[in-house]
């Protein structure tokens, strides 16, 4: 199966010949060799026409990807270096909450009229 698919370009050529689909009958035992199975499948080779391709990468390519990677690294740490802001959520949730608060509370005294200033 694998030299099959490693001349499959020669099987796209307007010359070739060879059948695009073919009916496999495919018979195996089990390990202890008790049982014995039989299945039957369709190859369609012409199911990758027209499909992309995926281009094999190889230990060197990675070794390139990574000596990138380490560049970009070194670039952040040049002058001050990588600066992190943490927050602590528990405080900051609670000072979110007491800031509504306080602006609801000026909200609510916007719009209800001072005692004094209403009449009797």
């Amino acid at each position: 199966m694998y030299s099959l698919f490693d001349n499959l370009i020669s099987r796209y050529a307007p010359d070739c010949t060879l059948a695009g689909r073919y009916a496999v009958h495919v018979t195996y035992t089990s390990l202890d060799h008790r049982d014995r199975y039989s299945d039957e499948f369709t190859l369609d080779i012409g199911v990758a026409r027209d499909s992309g391709y995926v281009t094999e990468k190889t230990i060197h390519d990675v070794a390139e990807a990574l000596e990138k990677l380490r560049d970009t690294v070194v670039s952040w740490t040049i002058g001050n270096g990588i600066r992190a802001y943490t927050v602590d959520a528990e405080a900051y949730e609670h000072k979110q909450i007491q800031a509504m608060r306080e602006r609801l509370a000026q909200f609510s005294d916007a719009k209800d009229p001072a005692p004094e200033d209403s009449e009797p």
